[in-house]
């Protein structure tokens, strides 16, 4: 027995020193791809995932008499229209210099502002790929990244944190209470903290959604106070949470003004180093005209695409290269399509599907009457040769025929007239 204890001990052993050994390898392959700019709100992976800020704590830290129970708030737009601003800014943030930035402001964002991830799968494989790509792949004109996922210093690198809808498709769903930015089938945006049954609801479902941390204004004030003690619930991450908050860095802002039009902002920065903290970047959106606005992912992953170029400085570096900067693979991304790309109702649906049909049948009934003149044509046409020929064959007969006639009646006078002379001198003879 004890033999065999030994041997379990040893087993275990072994399969640890393994894990260990497959787990330095990663990481000095993730240590050769060059330095990473990580601006990563947890102390840890385990706490993100697990489910331990309830909708009821949320509520209950956001209680008031200026919100009451109320954890989102909803937009409609006004005046909506296909026109986008693109601005390019260099602003002297108190306390931290000149930073550089893009702005853009999207007039109708319930039909040109999408959620996508890489197309090899995403959040379910584990999937990561640049704005730039992913922009590619799914037409964007304007992108940045989007939502929260697992660093590469971490395990499971590439896992998406909090809820993704992308086009009505739910790709991740989490009970954990962070700040969303959302579109429902109606129209509206949605900004604030929502609970399950509120994420999968039917009856005016989400279109697009994705997660960030941090509610950062709410109704035209800073609420970044607020969204800290939201996001935290016990002390040693509320000081990691603050630090999230107030440290200068790259970051990537997604607000919506009075009008219903969305604001898509990305700061350049790296950790500790450039760039601006967020109470500082809520005064910038609030001067903006912004009304409510969350939070997210920044760092390295800060990265702003404008018709399939990188137009922003991102902090990652190349790791042969430290000099050049180059943008990093994120799990999701924020899509600013020129063209139309709202939620397809089954009335829509329908109205493809009637447009489809009826051109259908009509290419098949043009064919058939193409086709049945072509058999037309050839059939008339070998009538014609057949009777063309007849008639010709006939004209050719009667022509013989009255030759022969002309020659028989020039015979026939001839030899008329020949009997005609010898009976004349037999005539002449006898008398």
């Amino acid at each position: 027995m004890r033999n065999e204890n030994d041997v379990i001990i040893k087993w275990k052993q072994q399969n640890i020193m393994y894990f260990h050994t497959i787990l330095l390898v990663f990481s000095l392959i993730r240590l050769n791809t060059g330095e990473q700019d990580i601006l990563y709100p947890y102390p840890s992976i385990r706490h993100h995932l697990d489910p331990r800020r309830s909708h009821r704590y949320v509520r209950d830290c956001q209680h008031g008499k200026e919100h009451g129970n109320l954890t989102h708030e909803t937009i409609k737009t006004l005046n909506s229209s296909k026109e986008i601003q693109v601005n390019y800014f260099r602003k002297d943030f108190t306390g931290f210099g000149l930073q550089f930035g893009h702005h853009s402001i999207i007039k109708d964002p319930a039909s040109m502002i999408s959620i996508h991830q890489p197309l090899d799968g995403g959040c379910q494989n584990l999937s990561t790929s640049t704005v730039k790509d992913t922009a590619i792949q799914n037409g964007c004109y304007i992108a940045t990244n989007a939502g929260f996922f697992v660093p590469s210093d971490r395990s499971p690198y590439g896992a998406c944190l909090g809820n993704i809808i992308s086009d009505s498709k739910i790709i991740r769903k989490t009970g954990i209470q962070n700040a969303n930015f959302g579109i429902r089938r109606d129209g509206s945006i949605v900004i604030g903290y929502l609970s399950e049954d509120e994420v999968t609801e039917t009856k005016n479902p989400f279109i697009q959604l994705v997660t960030g941390v941090g509610w950062i204004i709410r109704n035209g004030k800073s609420y970044v106070t607020e969204s800290i003690k939201a996001e935290c619930e016990d002390t040693q991450t509320t000081s990691s949470m603050a630090r999230f908050f107030s440290v200068q860095s790259a970051r990537t802002l997604l607000g919506v003004d009075g009008n219903g039009y969305v604001h898509l902002v990305t700061v350049d920065g790296k950790t500790d180093s450039r760039g601006i903290n967020l109470p500082a970047a809520v005064k910038y959106l609030i001067e903006q005209g912004v009304q409510n606005a969350i939070n997210l992912d920044g760092g390295g992953s800060a990265t702003y695409v404008i018709n399939s170029t990188v137009v922003n400085y991102p902090s990652d570096t190349h790791h042969d290269q430290p000099e050049i900067l180059v943008p990093r693979k994120v799990s999701s991304i924020i899509c600013v399509k020129k063209e139309m790309n709202g939620d397809v109702t089954p009335e829509h649906v329908a109205s493809l599907s009637y447009c489809c049909n009826r051109n259908y049948l009509l290419i098949i009934g043009l064919t058939v009457i193409i086709g049945f003149s072509c058999l037309l044509h050839v059939h008339f046409y070998t009538l014609y040769q057949h009777y063309r020929n007849k008639v010709k064959d006939l004209l050719s007969g009667q022509q013989k025929k009255e030759a022969l006639q002309s020659l028989l009646q020039q015979a026939n006078n001839e030899l008329s007239s020949e009997f005609d002379s010898d009976f004349d001198d037999f005539e002449d003879d006898d008398l």
